[in-house]
Order: structure tokens, then sequence, then C-alpha cells
């Protein structure tokens, strides 16, 4: 069932402020752009490639139920992350921005398919 993006876009240049970049669980390049596509989720072993734009560079805010703020996001984001917590799937990538007024969902399942 699709959620509603109900984020607040109160962060610098109209964003959220709350990305997988910003998580104590992510792990990326030393530098950016990810030429290499490097990035990653360490606590779900999950190559975050779908998050980079073909320069390397982020394409959009992304994070899912299990993010633990590494101190760098939005304060707001994170309190709204933890007031939605129990309608976020576990085992899910989510993405701001979408058209549609929801969460953009993709299943982790599928990620590691697609990284084969």
């Amino acid at each position: 069932m699709p959620v509603r993006d109900t984020f607040p876009y109160t962060a610098r240049w109209d964003s959220v402020g709350l990305s997988c970049a910003h998580c104590v669980h992510f792990q990326g390049p030393e530098e950016w752009p990810d030429t290499a596509r490097s990035s990653r989720c360490a606590l779900h072993n999950l190559a975050l490639a779908v998050q980079l734009r073909p320069s390397g560079f982020l394409d959009g805010e992304w994070f899912c139920r299990d993010f633990k703020d590494g101190g760098r996001a939005h304060a707001p984001a994170v309190q709204h992350l933890h007031e939605i917590h129990g309608t976020l799937q576990a085992g899910v990538l989510y993405r701001l921005y979408c058209s549609d007024g929801n969460l953009g969902e993709y299943r982790f399942d599928e990620l590691r398919q697609e990284a084969r």
C-alpha cells in the first residue's frame, strides 16, 4: 500500500533533509561523485546505486524505516520519520519527490536482483 509523502520540505533548497547518506549505516565513496557506484547500506548489505545519477551524484533523497541519523539529517525530517515509522515497511527503500504525492518504494529483494 502506498505511503503518502507528508514530510516537511523545510530544509535547505526546499528539500526534506533526509538521505541514506546521512544515516550511520551508509558506506559511500571517500569523495563525491561516486563514479565507482560503491554506495551501500551496511545494515542491509544493499548496494545503493539506484540512488545515483549517471554522473555519480545522488538523485533525490532516500531512506528506509531503519534510518538512524548520523548527525547530518534535518531535525524536522527525523522527527517526522519517527512519527510515521509504523506505516513504513521493512525491506523497502523509500524515495522522496515522487510526482504522485506518495513515497517511491523500491523493494530490497528487487534491488538485489538488479545488482546481479
